[in-house]
């Protein structure tokens, strides 16, 4: 695809490869201030290796697992991340988690890239995989058009509301 010339699509399970961390954690460092929420104030989040760690811990006990799949830069950052979560307690049930291409690499199509990417590897990991849950701010324009073309549908509206104390 001329899109995406120079980027690489990389996948992993459950574990965040060790040489990919770092941009891991900077993509969901970012991911509140990136992916367009609407008003919605937040605090910045933080995330290193110690949390992913634990994250993958925490998942390993509770049998819950990752499914994601990254873009690579041409330098060979990862600059676009999305993940899958699928408990195995109920493995009928996926849930699209974040999904991120940083600014400045955004209008390759690598968030349609890499969603197209991960729906097949969850395929392959998890056959039986029959719904996949996800939900996003409808001022996400781009990332709603992305949904659409692989088929979600709306099933539901939530609105979230914020309050100063």
């Amino acid at each position: 695809m001329e899109h995406r010339e120079g980027y690489r699509i990389v996948q992993w399970r459950d574990h965040v490869p060790e040489e990919l961390v770092d941009g891991y954690c900077a993509l969901n460092e970012a991911f509140f201030n990136e992916a367009p929420i609407g008003e919605m104030e937040h605090e910045p989040e933080k995330w290193d290796a110690k949390r992913v760690q634990e994250r993958e811990e925490r998942n390993a006990r509770t049998g819950r697992h990752d499914v994601s799949t990254g873009a690579l830069a041409p330098d060979g950052t990862l600059v676009a991340m999305t993940e899958v979560m699928v408990n195995a307690a109920a493995p009928w049930r996926g849930f699209q988690s974040g999904t991120l291409v940083a600014r400045e690499h955004r209008g390759h199509r690598l968030g349609l890239a890499i969603k197209i990417a991960n729906h097949r590897q969850l395929r392959v990991a998890w056959p039986e995989v029959q719904t996949l849950v996800t939900g996003n701010a409808d001022v996400n324009a781009p990332m709603n058009a992305v949904n659409e073309a692989l088929g979600y549908r709306q099933i539901e509206r939530c609105v979230e509301m914020q309050k100063d104390v």
